[in-house]
């Protein structure tokens, strides 16, 4: 059929069916399927499965859910709810936006779980909290790790990484500890600077989130222009986590074309983050329904980092009502699967 519903799977006999999901397909040209096999045999051995087609009556026997030890397609409105993880979890008590979230990850030799963020009140520092449990309580680290704002930590190897701004460009401390001795000795910063005149991120670039595939390291930002303001999202791409980082030529790669609507203000797409899940790549933004403010988030995806659709049901996660504790705007943050 034109749009590959009478596609069907079946293990090795040609008789016991195969559960599958249809990611994408342009009708009679291209289709892109995942296959839940049994087992694969360990290489130079081969297994076998059949294709079958044909069938002009048949429906699309598609199943995500069946093929997938967790599955979410992202492609109905979504609605989210915080209060089993008593949101706020943390807070910094100050000018400005006080606290501004940033990711999660886990220490295996604090055996804590260490969020950072931006303390705005504090002259932008960089600072740490940490928790026994992901829901919290969290207690704020005493002293910041270092000065600078959007910061984004990850541990490569042995070593911890806090990627961070200075307003303009983007910059890389390491330490072997999670919660202190960062320092950039060795390191040639800044490691992502903005663009020349007239670029898409000539004004600043920052909110680095930076993940590895393969030996290719991967760091998605978000650049501003000076003539609009807009907000986009680029990425760059290196072989070391510290060096050598060569942006995207086809950058920004997120430009606020949403169909819904959700990123027609000056923001059109901020904060990046980024989770992979299925051979996809979830990107979740920040985005303005108009000016800058009212922030929202909402999902793009890709899976060879050069086309980037939207997910449905974008924002994804809306600010709350009125009287709400985040009734402004939800912005920034990350997603973290806990294996």
């Amino acid at each position: 059929q034109a749009n590959f519903s009478d596609i069907i799977f079946t293990d090795s006999d040609g008789v016991t069916p195969l559960n599958y999901w249809l990611e994408t397909e342009t009708d009679s040209s291209v289709a892109t399927l995942w296959v839940k096999v049994p087992s694969i045999p360990a290489s130079p051995s081969a297994g076998t499965i059949y294709m079958y087609y044909g069938n002009a009556s048949a429906s699309s026997s598609s199943n995500g859910v069946n093929t997938f030890n967790l599955f979410d397609d992202f492609t109905g409105t979504t609605t989210e709810s915080l209060s089993a993880a008593n949101a706020p979890t943390a807070s910094v008590t100050g000018v400005g936006f006080g606290s501004l979230a940033e990711n999660i990850v886990f220490d295996t030799v604090s055996n804590k779980y260490w969020w950072i963020f931006l303390d705005s009140s504090s002259t932008n520092a960089v600072r740490l909290s940490s928790a026994d449990s992901i829901n919290g309580p969290w207690t704020n680290e005493v002293s910041s790790v270092m000065s600078g704002t959007s910061p984004h930590i990850v541990k490569f190897g042995s070593t911890w990484y806090i990627y961070y701004s200075d307003g303009q460009n983007i910059y890389v401390q390491k330490s072997s500890i999670v919660n202190s001795g960062y320092s950039s000795a060795g390191i040639s910063n800044p490691i992502v600077a903005r663009g020349g005149s007239g670029t898409w991120d000539d004004n600043r670039v920052l909110e680095p989130y930076v993940f590895q595939v393969g030996s290719i390291y991967y760091m998605f930002f978000m650049g501003e222009n000076a003539t609009t303001y807009y907000e986009e999202v680029g990425y760059a791409t290196s072989s070391s986590p510290d060096s050598g980082w060569t942006t995207y030529s086809s950058n920004p790669v997120l430009t606020g074309t949403s169909p819904s609507y959700f990123d027609d203000g000056q923001d059109k797409a901020a904060d990046p983050y980024v989770f992979e899940k299925g051979g996809v790549y979830y990107i979740g933004v920040t985005a303005a329904s108009s000016g800058k403010g009212g922030w929202r988030i909402g999902f793009f995806k890709t899976t060879d980092f050069n086309t980037f659709t939207e997910v449905g049901g974008n924002p994804v996660l809306d600010h709350g009502a009125a009287g709400a504790w985040d009734s402004g705007a939800v912005l920034r943050g990350a997603v973290y699967i806990e294996n």
